[in-house]
C-alpha cells in the first residue's frame, strides 16, 4: 500500500526495541548486517535492527517498492566511509530524506520529501552527570540560563537542549562532527528554535524545529532545513505527524512484495 509524503510535511514513525524479531534481518543490506552483528549488547542490536527495518518498510510505502529493492547510500561526503547521513542511492532531487534516532525504549525515524531533516530522542536519565556534560553541549550564554533552572527540572531541561541541538546537527549532515557547544538553541521552556549557527549565519532563519511529545522520561526534537515561508504554521504541510512503527514492523511475517 503506497503512502503519500507531501513536500514540507514530516512523518515520524515510532517503535520499540521489543518489536525486533529474527524475520526483520532479511531487510538488512550488507553494510547494515555487518554493523548489526558487530554490536555486542542485545538491546543495541535490537534498536539498530528496528531502526533499519522501520526505515525500509516506510520507504517501501512512500516509493511503492519492495523494501529489499531499495538501495541506501551511507557514504560520508568527506571520507566516503559508510557512516554518513543515509540517502536513497541514485535518486534524483528532490528526494525523500530521513533521520533515525533511538534511546532506551524508543526508536524513531523521521521522513520528509525534499527537505533535510534531523531527529533526536534521548532518555532523560537522572544518573547521567549533566553538570559535567553541560559545558560540552551548551554555550556560555546557555550555561548561564541553565544555572538558573531549579535542580528538579535540570535533567529535563538538559536533554531538551541536547535533543534540539542533535536534531539540527543531524539535519545538516554533520552529525557528531559538529560540536554542540558551538551554536545556540532557544531556552527549554520556550518553543524550539535555532538561535545562532557557527558556519552559516543564514541557517538559523531557515531551520524549523519541533519538540515531540512522548512521555516525561524522554525528550525528542525534529529539525527541518528550508525556507520557513514554505512551511508556514498556517500551512497543512507544516505539521509533524506521528506514525505507528510497531504496527508497520508486525508485517514481517509477510513476503517482501506484501509490504507495499
Amino acid at each position: 500500500m503506497a503512502d503519500h509524503l507531501p513536500t514540507g510535511k514530516c512523518h515520524v514513525w515510532w517503535a520499540r526495541p521489543t518489536d525486533a524479531n529474527p524475520l526483520l534481518q532479511v531487510l538488512l543490506d550488507t553494510d547494515e548486517h555487518q554493523r548489526w552483528t558487530a554490536l555486542r549488547r542485545a538491546e543495541d542490536r535490537d534498536r539498530f535492527l528496528v531502526g533499519c527495518a522501520m526505515t525500509r518498510l516506510a520507504l517501501a510505502r512512500y516509493l511503492d517498492q519492495a523494501p529489499d529493492q531499495i538501495a541506501i547510500d551511507r557514504a560520508c561526503e568527506w571520507c566516503a566511509r559508510p557512516h554518513g547521513k543515509p540517502r536513497l542511492a541514485n535518486a534524483p532531487a528532490p528526494r525523500i530524506e530521513w533521520s533515525v534516532s533511538h534511546s532506551g525504549e524508543r526508536v524513531g525515524v523521521a521522513f520528509t520529501f525534499g527537505v533535510p531533516v534531523g531527529l533526536d530522542v534521548e532518555q532523560c536519565r537522572p544518573d547521567v552527570s549533566i553538570e559535567e556534560l553541560a559545558p560540552e553541549v551548551l554555550t556560555p550564554p546557555e550555561l548561564g540560563v541553565f544555572a538558573t533552572i531549579p535542580s528538579q527540572r535540570r535533567v529535563a531541561a538538559f536533554f531538551t537542549y541536547w535533543t534540539r541541538k542533535e536534531a539540527v546537527a543531524k539535519a545538516t549532515g554533520r552529525g557528531l562532527t559538529l560540536p554542540l557547544n558551538t551554536f545556540e538553541v532557544s531556552e527549554p521552556t520556550t518553543d524550539a528554535r535555532l538561535v545562532t549557527s557557527p558556519w552559516d549565519s543564514s541557517l538559523a532563519a531557515s531551520v524549523t524545529m519541533h519538540d515531540l511529545s512522548l512521555d516525561a522520561e524522554y525528550a525528542a526534537c525534529v529539525a527541518l532545513i528550508g525556507e520557513r515561508s514554505e512551511r508556514s504554521e498556517r500551512s497543512e504541510c507544516s505539521r509533524v505527524m506521528t506514525r505507528d512503527g510497531s504496527a508497520l514492523l508486525r508485517q514481517t511475517s509477510r513476503p517482501p512484495d506484501a509490504y507495499l
